[in-house]
């Protein structure tokens, strides 16, 4: 066993699970078999090694192994997580999605990097791959969502459409509805004055517009705060929800928009 070139060096090209097992044990013998199993299934994401403690006790005194068997993930030359004992394969699966490095979480990552900067257009173009790939990760779809609210309201409620309550990110997903969900008001040749900022709101939404869309709410609110069910008051809040961590400018009008509710 070359230690530091077939888990240490190799782990800087692709995680390396570690097993730390021996021959008299017996969760060891219920264990490697699923780790092999699981490995297999990885298609070569990850590789496991076996290090039997009795013939490598050096290396077992190194990571400082207390108890058999002890399973460590490395990823660039360092454990990063373990566990001891046996667990179901269930259990295992859980833990290696949870620990293995997921380079689409780090594409999720880099979207809202682009976003943060103002790059909204490479920002769509990952979130639209991610989205792609897998359909069914509730966080890339939502976040690509956020993006289209606006510019694409259509495709945002059709992404979101099988999130409901139960979610945990429903709390985004009802932020982005308010904002797909509004439509200028059919008010004829004589508007009111609360229909006519809306409109205007409404405007300035859709063409990406976001502060002088919150800025026409904001005296709408001042007009009427509860027109139409308090809708200029929960597209502000949807607003600086879904955007403001993008938009330094968007949140300078928190403070307005927070007065103008007393």
């Amino acid at each position: 066993m070359r230690f530091a070139d077939d888990v240490i060096e190799a782990s800087r090209e692709s995680p390396i699970l570690v097993d730390f097992w021996a021959e008299w044990c017996g969760p060891c013998r219920t264990l490697t078999p699923v780790l092999e199993d699981l490995e297999g299934e990885s298609g070569g994401a990850w590789r496991l090694v076996k290090i039997n403690v009795d013939q490598e006790p050096e290396i077992a005194r190194q990571f400082r192994i207390a108890s058999i068997p002890t399973v460590m993930l490395f990823v660039d030359g360092t454990p990063i997580a373990e566990f001891m004992g046996s667990l179901p394969k269930a259990d295992l699966r859980k833990w290696l999605a949870q620990h293995l490095p997921d380079p689409d979480k780090e594409e999720l990552q880099a979207a809202k990097a682009n976003c943060q900067k103002g790059d909204d257009s490479t920002a769509t173009q990952i979130l639209e791959a991610l989205v792609a790939r897998r359909p069914d990760w509730d966080d890339a779809v939502v976040e690509l969502a956020v993006l289209l609210a606006w510019r694409d309201p259509i495709r945002a409620d059709q992404l979101l459409q099988h999130l409901d309550s139960r979610s945990p990110l429903f709390d985004r997903v009802t932020h982005i509805r308010q904002v797909t969900s509004f439509y200028p008001f059919s008010v004829g040749d004589e508007p009111s004055a609360i229909e006519a900022l809306l409109n205007r709101a409404h405007e300035a939404l859709f063409r990406g517009a976001l502060t002088d869309a919150v800025e026409s709410l904001i005296s709408s609110i001042h007009g009427d705060k509860h027109f139409a069910d308090d809708l200029a008051r929960k597209l502000c809040i949807a607003l600086f929800q879904l955007y403001g961590p993008c938009q330094p400018e968007l949140m300078k009008w928190r403070k307005r928009f927070e007065m103008s509710l007393f």
